[in-house]
């Protein structure tokens, strides 16, 4: 591992490049379903399904995946899965009829739950341990870039070239990625220390681990169930059917809650700063049926809180680094499908929200599930808290860690 040294290893700027490719792959679909229906002869539902397919299996694969392929050197399987990856986009290219392009989404989106939590545990493990917040944010910026630029490449694509040729695109760039990363030597890195399997899945089925991942999840939910309805809400408050600049001004507030998620973690620790974003993104859902009534109140207010998601995504992984090192990877895993399961369920939240409530007030239904996640961090912190002072010694994975003591 680096150490002393202030320079980024560039390795983790190829990671970046792994997650901005996963995170092409994931969003590039939404704007090709209805070329994509039309050519395999189904519905859009039915098409729709194919982003559903993905998504669950990214999330719920990630801790699976990286329990089991933990005692392998991680630059090595990296690799490997992102090869396997691309393979599977080209058949998604090449599908020719529904059954083949789902079976090729699913495999798509495994071998994503492989790398994902791997890119983020290998930039953590090439930073020197005061800089592996900064290291997080790095990758994390790769991902938020697919979202700003990936998606709406991969689309223009689409558009002017066919729906497959984006997925052949989205190939492409899963074999450069690939075969720069094996340039680098990043193979040669040696495996973690061999863990039975049954200790390597034992955060997945640690109460007290997964109760630390509520929270995110929570927060996620809400979020998504606000995102998800960005366009209604915004017609219904700014009376404009036109949300392009907002999207833009979510993209950048994104890539900016990334980055300080990272930066904080590394200089303040954890725990605090993670209750104060959860503080934060619960004030601003509150606000957004009138923050968003003027263009720069839209644009300011939905910066601000698309980048507190984010930055709880970056606090909690600098914080897993600290809560059970030798499973980083699982945990990782975990963090992953937290936030993708949020994804899927908070769209059928908001859907729910909108029988009770009007589309300009749905930001009230993400207040209510961040005051739910501040509450559950809070109370997890105190259960910490009270296990370090009674000296409860549980080893790392229940008994606290260096940002909660921050």
């Amino acid at each position: 591992m680096p150490s002393g040294s202030n320079a980024t290893d560039p390795r983790i700027v190829l990671l970046a490049l792994v997650s901005f490719v996963l995170g092409t792959d994931s969003v590039v679909i939404v704007g090709m379903l209805s070329d994509i229906a039309a050519a395999l002869e189904v519905t859009e539902a039915a098409a729709g399904q194919l982003v559903s397919a993905f998504a669950l299996t990214y999330g719920i694969g990630a801790p699976v995946f990286a329990a089991l392929t933990g005692r392998r050197p991680p630059g090595s399987v990296l690799i490997a899965a992102l090869v396997a990856f691309c393979i599977a986009n080209v058949g998604c290219a090449l599908s020719p009829a529904y059954p083949l392009m789902l079976a090729c989404r699913i495999l798509a989106g495994g071998f994503a739950a492989v790398c994902s939590p791997l890119a983020f545990a290998l930039a953590a493990n090439l930073a020197p341990v005061d800089r592996r917040g900064r290291a997080l944010s790095v990758v994390a910026i790769g991902g938020t870039a697919a979202v700003i630029i990936g998606g709406p490449l991969g689309t223009w694509i689409g558009e002017h070239l066919g729906w497959r040729m984006s997925f052949g695109a989205v190939a492409a760039a899963a074999g450069i990625a690939a075969i720069a990363l094996l340039s680098s030597g990043l193979s040669r890195l040696p495996a973690p220390g061999a863990l039975p399997l049954k200790a390597r899945l034992a955060p997945i089925y640690n109460p007290r681990v997964l109760a630390a991942f509520v929270p995110v999840f929570l927060a996620g939910l809400g979020f998504h169930a606000v995102y998800t309805y960005l366009a209604p809400m915004l017609q219904a408050n700014l009376r404009t059917g036109d949300i392009s600049g907002t999207l833009v001004a979510c993209g950048i507030g994104s890539g900016l809650g990334s980055w300080l998620g990272g930066t904080v973690a590394d200089r303040y620790g954890v725990s605090r700063p993670f209750a104060l974003t959860l503080t934060a993104l619960f004030a601003m859902e509150c606000a957004l049926p009138w923050s968003t009534r003027s263009a720069a109140g839209a644009m300011l207010s939905l910066a601000v809180w698309s980048g507190a998601v984010p930055c709880l995504f970056l606090l909690q992984q600098r914080r897993l680094l600290s809560l059970w090192p030798e499973n980083a990877n699982v945990l990782m895993g975990l963090n992953n499908a937290a936030i993708y399961l949020a994804m899927a369920g908070g769209a059928a939240l908001g859907g729910a929200s909108l029988l009770a409530i009007r589309a300009g007030y749905i930001g009230w239904t993400g207040a209510i599930c961040t005051l739910a996640a501040l509450s559950v961090h809070l109370l997890d912190r105190r259960l910490r808290a009270a296990d370090h002072g009674v000296g409860s010694g549980r080893g790392g994975a229940v008994s606290g860690d260096r940002g909660s003591a921050r």
